[in-house]
């Protein structure tokens, strides 16, 4: 349910008696006005990551357009803005919710002449503290993605550049404090943008590594140490990884992007890979937009192994984007309706995150003269904006 973050971004029948009593009130219900819907959620900046936990509880996070930490809460009827959140020069890329007084949110802090800083916050069920963080490398530390399996049991992941060269960055939290835990020393440049922890011996983080053409980057954890995985690098140059999320050892989903040829030139399609519990393969998905177009997804979230949503965007050569949904039902994925506001550059969408199959969120932004938040939402039976 993690993206790559702003870093990296460009009900049954009972018998007739029953049943008469439900039509009345279907009938009565058809001529009474429906309730007023809360306004549009919109504040100034951008989303890029998503967690619900209840109907009642989701949380949301990304960056202001004063590039000011943002973090938006669903209490059931309204998303609000979490005031307070301290210093400017902050953005927030990932968030991960266990539950009502235990979620986490991670991100970077630059500015000056310092270089960036990891930045990690826990919400305790009653305020947001900033937690200290290793931030280890010469060159400066980012986290672009979180997740969190118990209150002692946490990931983040991100990018670390060691002097000049990017390397994957990776802290784990223990229940007491945040610590680096070493990660694949890689021959190439690489970052890290998504985590996903299906148990303590089962983590996966997906991201890039490259010299000039990047290609996916698969890590695994398998409850002593990271190991590389190999994973799928289609079309004819960059392929990169930008979400993740894991059901299972045998059922696990990555999402990004890769490079195609088209003509003279060369534009990129959305890359669905799914883990088996043998190896990673490339599953066919929708790539909407009209040629010539760059589709790609930003965020993963899956229910069950008939049941998970991918998040994005299409963004034609004339720079107008279009929010994209597309849905797994066990078979294929299949492109489904999203709303997309108008806006200079219009609409993209960058985290997701479902809870049920009646109830997942996805967030992004409006490209306008200044960006503005979008959240959609749905509710099994269709997208709507929230």
């Amino acid at each position: 349910m993690n993206t790559a973050g702003l870093s990296g971004a460009p009900l049954r029948f009972l018998g007739l008696a029953a049943g008469g009593l439900g039509l009345v009130a279907a009938l009565a219900a058809a001529t009474a006005p429906s309730p007023p819907r809360p306004p549009i959620t919109k504040f100034g900046g951008a989303l890029a990551g998503v967690s619900a936990v209840s109907p009642a509880d989701a949380w949301a996070v990304g960056a202001t357009i004063a590039n000011t930490a943002l973090i938006l809460h669903w209490n059931g009827t309204g998303w609000t803005r979490v005031t307070g959140l301290g210093p400017a020069n902050e953005l927030l890329n990932g968030v991960s919710a266990l539950s009502a007084s235990d979620a986490w949110a991670v991100g970077t802090r630059s500015g000056g002449s310092d270089p960036p800083q990891t930045v990690v916050l826990h919400w305790n069920g009653s305020s947001w503290t900033r937690v200290a963080s290793p931030s280890p490398d010469p060159g400066g530390d980012s986290l672009l993605g979180v997740s969190a399996l118990s209150p002692s049991d946490a990931w983040a992941v991100g990018v670390a550049d060691v002097f000049g060269k990017n390397k994957p960055l990776v802290l784990h939290w223990n229940g007491t404090a945040w610590t680096q835990v070493p990660s694949p020393n890689l021959s190439q440049p690489a970052q890290l943008s998504a985590v996903s922890a299906a148990s303590p011996s089962d983590v996966w983080a997906v991201g890039a590594s490259a010299t000039s053409n990047p290609r996916t980057l698969v890590l695994h954890w398998n409850g002593t140490a990271w190991a590389q995985v190999p994973s799928p690098n289609p079309g004819i140059g960059h392929s990169a990884l930008s979400g993740v999320d894991a059901l299972s050892p045998s059922d696990a989903w990555a999402v990004g992007s890769y490079d195609t040829g088209r003509g003279t030139r060369i534009s990129s399609k959305n890359l669905v890979l799914h883990w088996n519990g043998a190896s990673w393969t490339q599953v066919a998905s929708p790539s909407p937009g009209p040629a010539p177009t760059d589709d790609f997804l930003g965020g993963v979230s899956a229910l069950s192994p008939s049941d998970a949503w991918a998040v994005g965007l299409s963004l034609t050569r004339t720079n107008d984007s279009r929010t994209v949904v597309l849905h797994w039902n066990g078979a294929s994925w299949t492109q489904v309706a999203s709303p997309s506001p108008a806006g200079q550059g219009g609409s993209e969408l960058l985290g997701v995150s479902a809870r049920s199959a009646g109830d997942a969120w996805a967030v992004g932004l409006v490209v306008r003269h200044n960006l503005s938040t979008l959240v959609l939402h749905w509710n099994g039976a269709r997208w709507i904006q929230s």
